[in-house]
């Protein structure tokens, strides 16, 4: 089947998949942050190449008390970002290492918004980047309709993860950028966890 259109949505993140992993430019990346809005402070990022090596894993002291409802999702607080860099001394970095690459985030329509703005805040450019998602892969792969509109269903990155029989990330950022990149590999397989396609 040459024609995309043709293709069922698993079809679909299966070749997406198989580009994903088949590129050696690409990096992958999460943060971890002060709340669930565009502008919420990083506490915690991590980008890692294709091959799994660690580009980047950094805790970031946000500048603000880190609120008690996102301490109790990533387990990061005030204390442990006390001696942390703030993202003014890491963004020249992040710049480097994402700009101008394909940048595989699990909800990428999230972190890379939050990525962008905390650079904007530290005074550069936003990145020129692709940011491919790697939650709406799933969505697809796992072909549960959405609830709340078109398309498929947005799936945990655990419940994603487990799919696979794949240890999850439980909100650290490394732990997550790890098992995004390792979701997407099992995801190109064209396997289920049971071995069946």
């Amino acid at each position: 089947m040459s024609d995309t259109n043709e293709l069922t949505p698993k079809q679909r993140a299966i070749l997406w998949a198989r580009w994903i992993t088949g590129n050696e430019e690409v990096v992958y990346t999460d943060t971890e942050t002060c709340g669930i809005g565009p502008h919420a402070p990083i506490v915690d990022i991590a980008i890692v190449d294709q091959a799994g090596k660690v580009l980047l894993n950094s805790l970031v002291n946000p500048g603000i008390p880190i609120p008690p409802e996102a301490s109790a999702v990533h387990g990061i607080h005030d204390a442990d970002v006390a001696m942390a860099p703030a993202f003014d001394q890491l963004a020249e970095k992040v710049i480097k290492l994402l700009g101008g690459r394909v940048v595989c985030v699990y909800n990428a329509g999230f972190d890379g918004i939050v990525i962008n703005n905390a650079i904007i805040r530290a005074g550069r450019a936003p990145i020129a980047t692709r940011w491919e998602c790697a939650m709406l892969a799933y969505g697809d792969w796992d072909g549960t309709p959405s609830t709340r509109g078109p398309g498929m269903k947005w799936h945990k990155l655990s419940a994603a993860c487990a799919s696979f029989g794949i240890e999850p990330g439980n909100h650290r950022a490394l732990a997550d950028t790890e098992a995004a990149r390792l979701l997407v590999a099992a995801m190109a397989t064209g396997e289920e966890r049971n071995g069946t396609v």
